[in-house]
């Protein structure tokens, strides 16, 4: 950049403190005309902050702001500032075409042919195809993007701010997003380009700052950072403490640190990342393998173990008592054949003499364990130690990353669910109306009925809500133990044998459902005028296929056409629900009545399977 240039934003020594978090402290950052100053950092919270404080959501600081050339506060009302970020300032009601002329509606409505044509040209001149009559709540995530940066376009405030801007961004519409902002540039708009993606800043952005631990820690000219990327490199990898050299060894890690982060950004598996760092273990520490172990918050249970299996070697594993008082310790430990009962940590343990295993933190919790295998008794090197706690920081960094994207989609999935059950809950609503129309019945029998399936779904819902690790997967066991609460009764005696298996929430109200019409089914006709009443729940997974039983010790079915007939409305549910999961379900007479329904895993846990 041109050292005479305008600056047209300056932050001089910001602090800010929020919810007793000390967010940012003695910030200082300056924006040029016409640049594209790329911020770049690897703690995602971190650069959501330092957005919101451009917005004005974190009006509560100190220090200095200059917006061109006056002294200033960032506060929403500052007009000077438009920030771009997912659905930040769109009416979902309204077009795409009013959604981007926003700023000016009401010329747009006087003008609607000749705005339509304008938007056209824009489409157009950057490469996008959007529907511009389409309204903004029926258009996808990646559209709804686009056109954020078209109404940041006609808008042509001074200082722009893009969250992510790339991310939802398909590489066809790439080139028309790159064409938008090297125009908005060319006409003197500065851009403020906020990312944790290093390789999107190296595209377009004329300068990169390194924002870590609420600093900006190192600022410098795009061109230079690709001439040498190593400095940019070591202080996003947190290695900045290290000494710096040219060794290959460390620039091999670093390399490697980078392609994981890209796996787990691309493709948001956690899995695949740490399986590339596990492998990468393995090659920097001279090991025969590694594994790494996830943990629950209460570190009482291996949640997934990921293991390098690239070598012959056969993977030894902990047990899990062993993990856990690993763990307890807190610090790197090295066991080895001279260690007391070294035999007695392993499952199996085949050709390994000396196992080396440290803790991974994050956010204060142990969040995961590494183990790393050696053939040869080994003492570790103060640089070996140094790396793989580089590598510990490195997993719990894409634990967090890996929670955080888990968050939001399970946040949005989440929305999508409730639309969806409240739907169910009006249909069954209605067909018990047309039922009670048709058929009459007891009143207070209805009203039981529909209240024990509101019930079953929001038992789902409370599930997930308990969830520490706020995940999107729900225990069969706990949803079958909750709709049973429903229905206890002194007389009737309830067997459990249901394995704990975990199911996608998206078909957990469907399951849920299918219990409950099931358990009701047994309690309404089964066991009138007998003693010694027992319903036996049985579920077990068996790779290819969930199967659930339930059956009575009651009076059984005369006939098979019996359950079609009596509770019409359960059974429908029931059937509806079994066939969009491409299951089966067969009745039998056996000393009472058994079900017995057949869920191909295959459509339990793909998610495009879901006719939801």
């Amino acid at each position: 950049m041109n050292k005479t240039a305008e600056t047209v934003l300056q932050m001089r020594d910001i602090s800010v403190r929020s919810d007793g978090e000390q967010l940012f402290s003695n910030l200082s950052f300056a924006l040029q005309k016409g640049e594209i100053h790329a911020v770049v950092g690897m703690a995602t919270h971190e650069l959501r902050k330092f957005v919101d404080l451009l917005s004005g959501d974190l009006s509560d600081y100190s220090g200095q702001c200059f917006l061109l050339g006056e002294p200033a506060r960032f506060c929403r009302k500052e007009r000077r500032i438009d920030v771009v970020r997912q659905g930040a300032n769109q009416f979902p009601y309204l077009s795409a075409a009013e959604n981007i002329f926003l700023t000016k509606t009401g010329v747009f409505r006087l003008k609607k042919r000749q705005e339509l044509r304008r938007c056209e040209e824009l489409l157009e001149q950057f490469q996008i195809k959007l529907d511009l009559r389409k309204k903004v709540r029926e258009m996808a995530r990646e559209d709804r993007k686009m056109l954020e940066f078209l109404r940041a376009y006609i808008k042509n405030c001074p200082i722009v701010v893009l969250s992510e801007p790339f991310l939802d961004i398909d590489k066809d519409n790439r080139g028309g997003l790159l064409n938008i902002l090297r125009e908005m540039k060319q006409r003197g708009q500065s851009i403020v380009f906020v990312t944790s993606h290093l390789d999107d800043a190296l595209h377009i952005s004329d300068r990169i700052s390194v924002l870590d631990d609420g600093l900006i820690k190192i600022t410098a000219k795009t061109e230079d950072v690709i001439k040498n990327p190593k400095e940019i490199m070591y202080m996003l990898s947190g290695w900045a403490p290290l000494q710096r050299d040219s060794r290959d060894k460390e620039w091999d890690i670093l390399q490697t640190i980078v392609n994981a982060r890209d796996i787990l950004s691309s493709s948001s598996e956690l899995k695949k990342e740490l399986l590339y760092l596990a492998k990468d273990i393995t090659k920097v520490l001279g090991a025969q393998n590694s594994v790494i172990y996830l943990l629950n918050e209460e570190v009482n249970g291996v949640i997934d173990t990921i293991r390098d299996n690239e070598t012959k070697l056969s993977v030894p594993s902990l047990k899990s008592d062993a993990i856990c008082r690993l763990v307890c310790e807190g610090n790197l430990v090295i066991l080895s054949g001279q260690t007391a009962g070294y035999e007695a940590l392993f499952q199996e343990n085949r050709e390994i003499r000396t196992i080396v295993c440290m803790p991974v933190n994050r956010n204060e919790q142990i969040s995961g364990l590494i183990q790393v295998s050696f053939r040869e008794n080994r003492l570790l090197s103060e640089t070996d130690e140094r790396y793989l706690k580089t590598f510990g920081k490195e997993i719990a960094i894409a634990i967090e990353t890996s929670n955080l994207i888990g968050r939001s989609m399970l946040l949005q999935e989440s929305h999508h669910r409730i639309k969806n059950n409240l739907q169910m809950i009006t249909s069954m609503i209605y067909m018990q109306k047309l039922h009670y129309k048709e058929k009459g019945g007891d009143i207070d029998e209805i009203f039981q009925s529909i209240i024990s399936r509101i019930s079953s779904i929001a038992i789902v819902h409370n599930l997930l809500a308990k969830d520490k690790n706020e995940g999107s997967i729900v225990n069969l066991y706990n949803i079958v133990k909750e709709v049973i609460k429903i229905y206890e009764r002194d007389d009737v005696r309830i067997n459990l044998d249901v394995e704990n298996i975990s199911i996608p929430y998206n078909k957990a109200t469907q399951i849920s459902l299918v219990v409950n019409e099931l358990i009701c089914n047994c309690m309404k006709h089964a066991f009138q005028g007998r003693k010694d009443n027992v319903i036996r729940v049985f579920c077990h997974n068996d790779g290819k296929n969930i199967q659930l039983i339930i059956a009575d010790n009651g009076c059984g079915l005369k006939n098979r056409e019996q359950m079609e007939l009596s509770g019409s409305i359960g059974v429908s549910v029931v059937k509806s629900i079994i066939a969009g999961l491409h299951g089966t379900v067969d009745f039998a007479n056996n000393a009472g009545t058994t079900v017995r329904i057949l869920f191909p895993t295959s459509h339990v846990y793909d998610a495009r399977n879901s006719k939801d």
